[in-house]
């Protein structure tokens, strides 16, 4: 488990941490928690279709609702904000054509490994 958190500056990337576990023999599958905003997402799909990282990718974007508040409602966090380079709708095109698998519902993601490494 590695937890990387929204901020700006961070220890490790998304990507960073694909390519250690594309490393590791005993890991099957990934299973991140995403967010609205920043690009770490983005960054995952982009090491996906360049083929660095093949193992199944599955991912819950927290915060869709987010979008349909006022544009200057507060999140909470600086990360959650900064650096949108998509939209959330955007983010899960992008992630779904990359190969990545993503969750629609949180609850889904049990079923959604054991198809994966099934």
């Amino acid at each position: 488990m590695v937890g990387i958190g929204g901020d700006l500056i961070v220890g490790t990337t998304f990507p960073d941490s694909l390519i250690e576990f594309e490393q590791d023999r005993e890991t099957k599958a990934v299973v991140v928690f995403g967010e609205v905003g920043g690009s770490a997402e983005i960054e995952a799909a982009r090491l996906i279709e360049e083929g660095r990282f093949t193992k199944p990718f599955i991912i819950f974007l927290a915060g869709k609702f987010a979008e349909k508040l006022p544009r200057d409602t507060s999140l909470g966090h600086a990360g959650a904000i900064v650096g949108l380079e998509a939209t959330m709708d955007e983010k899960i095109k992008i992630l779904k054509k990359s190969g990545a698998i993503v969750a629609e519902n949180f609850e889904d993601i049990p079923d959604l490994i054991k198809k994966a490494v099934g």
